[in-house]
């Protein structure tokens, strides 16, 4: 039979009453405080390799397009439009796409969050 480590240390945080209970609903069938360890665990042990994977393929695709396109540019005078159009775009895209990002996470991380309920209504003290 495989032991549970021993934990020795503790770690505490004072919450509003709406983190808390969001705090519940992202714990679904686990404990808040069982929840509030995996994620304190996986945050010190850094990205998963799934994230990684993530991560590496849109630094590929990025490097691919930033320097590909660019050298798909016709030769002929309209060829510095171009490069300069698609330097603009990839500023524009630089400036607004972390914001567009990140609404996009918060819309569905809040989804996620609304479709769990919590276990038996009941809250760990």
């Amino acid at each position: 039979m495989r032991r549970r480590p021993k934990f020795t240390r503790a770690v505490n945080a004072k919450l509003t009453q709406e983190d808390y209970e969001r705090a519940v609903l992202a714990a679904g069938d686990a404990t808040v405080t069982e929840w509030a360890r995996g994620v304190i665990l996986r945050e010190l042990n850094g990205p998963a390799l799934f994230e990684r994977a993530i991560m590496e393929a849109v630094q590929s695709l990025r490097f691919v397009l930033f320097n590909g396109l660019p050298a798909l540019a016709p030769t002929d005078a309209k060829s510095e439009a171009v490069k300069e159009k698609f330097r603009q775009l990839i500023i524009e895209a630089e400036e607004r796409v972390p914001d567009k990002a990140a609404e996009v996470l918060g819309r569905r991380h809040a989804d996620m969050l609304r479709r769990r309920q919590p276990v038996g209504g009941q809250h760990e003290a």
